[in-house]
């Protein structure tokens, strides 16, 4: 069988050369261990040349009941690169006799293996930090935590450990966190993605392990690791004494915020009041906590509070929305004010729009009133049309010039 590997069982390989004037010089050798280069070349055999190639090395080990002699054959279908055959089938002329003991080269004295002594030293930790990542290369610097921040914990032990996946009592390391005092178990995987609450040893190292935790919503309290005595070496050795790390983190809720409070009046529909924000990392799903806000306004997939109508200052100013961060159960109300702009009038209408022309001059027709949703507005009243007639003084419409006696209406 023709092999192109670096290494070869039972197989034949070239010999890495540069290339040169071919000779034909097949030989057989016998190492030091009384092994033959393997896989004899018969007949029904032939080698594919490899261009600036001419030597092969074939390995075959002699078996245990193998008697007789041993001899390389090659097969006259063996052609050089320009497609030239062998003129003739080889037999070499050296033959083995397998079986025989063939005198091996004397021995150089081996130095006595020094004997050490087995180490004795229990496990230990030496190393435990917290991360914001699972390659802990991003230490948490603050002691404060929020709900929905996840903490990688590393722990690196003086030895390599054994590695039991699983969970509970079975699990080794046996490694936990423990919030407020109150351990609980690490589940153990041998690798893989891992999700809260489980460690896995660093890449291939069995004296590093990395352990994932994701603070939910309702937890509070103080965040820590301990070893279980249980832990134990690869050669068996327990740990001296289970281990409780001084240092701690400090788990808090999430606080939602809202980014503004105030919209415009007449802004009109899918207008953003603000963006909502959590404190802590990951992805956040907000909801509305009252239906009837629901009518009103509504929570984008940006996290962007919206408004649902066209909302109007006069109506009403100010209204209560209840939000929740669903993964790390935040909540919040925010009050959102409407701020008022100034509208314009709407309508203009006279109290009486006749009078006796023998009043004459300076006769009041009738009062102007401006109907505008903004109380308490100054307007100005104009004529536009008919104003050498009329005029308005203080919001009356007066007089100023008696009419012709035939015309009986004026615009």
């Amino acid at each position: 069988v023709y092999n192109t590997k670096p290494s070869f069982k039972s197989q034949c390989k070239r010999e890495p050369q540069p290339p040169h004037q071919a000779t034909l010089t097949p030989q057989v050798t016998l190492n030091r261990h009384n092994q033959l280069n393997q896989a004899t070349l018969n007949r029904h055999h032939h080698v594919v040349m490899v261009r600036g190639t001419d030597d092969f090395v074939c390995k075959y080990t002699v078996p245990a009941d193998a008697t007789g002699k041993f001899r390389v054959e090659i097969g006259k279908f063996n052609a050089d690169l320009d497609g030239n055959n062998l003129a003739a089938f080889y037999v070499h002329d050296t033959k083995l006799m397998l079986g025989e003991q063939t005198p091996q080269p004397p021995q150089e004295p081996v130095a006595p293996t020094p004997v050490t002594s087995e180490d004795t030293t229990p496990p230990s930790v030496v190393e435990v930090g917290f991360y914001r990542n699972a390659q802990v290369s991003n230490p948490i610097t603050s002691e404060a935590v929020h709900a929905g921040d996840t903490i990688y914990t590393k722990v690196v032990f003086s030895k390599p450990m054994q590695l039991v996946a699983g969970s509970g009592a079975a699990a080794r390391p046996s490694l936990f966190f423990v919030i407020d005092g109150v351990a609980t178990p690490y589940r153990m995987k041998e690798k893989g993605a891992f999700a809260s609450g489980e460690c896995k040893p660093k890449w291939a190292s069995r004296n590093i392990y990395i352990c994932k935790y994701t603070v939910r919503g309702e937890t509070l309290g103080t965040f820590s690791l301990k070893v279980g005595e249980a832990s134990i070496d690869t050669t068996g050795m327990a740990v001296a004494a289970a281990y409780d790390h001084p240092g701690s983190l400090m788990l808090k809720p999430g606080v939602l915020s809202l980014s503004n409070t105030t919209l415009a009046e007449n802004a009109g529909v899918d207008a953003v009041i603000g963006r909502l924000l959590t404190t802590g990392s990951g992805v956040r799903v907000y909801r509305l906590l009252d239906a009837a806000v629901s009518n009103l306004f509504f929570i984008d997939a940006s996290g962007d509070l919206r408004a649902k109508v066209n909302f109007n200052y006069e109506a009403r100013a100010a209204y209560t929305v209840a939000v929740e961060e669903v993964r790390t159960q935040a909540r919040q109300s925010f009050e959102v004010q409407i701020l008022n702009v100034n509208d314009p009038p709407t309508a203009l209408r006279l109290t009486s729009t006749t009078f006796y022309k023998e009043d004459g001059v300076g006769t009041q027709i009738g009062q102007v009133r401006v109907s505008d949703e903004d109380s308490g507005d100054v307007h100005e009243i104009e004529v536009t049309k008919g104003g050498e007639f009329v005029g308005v003084r203080a919001g009356t419409l007066e007089v100023l010039q008696l009419f012709d006696t035939p015309i009986w209406c004026y615009s």
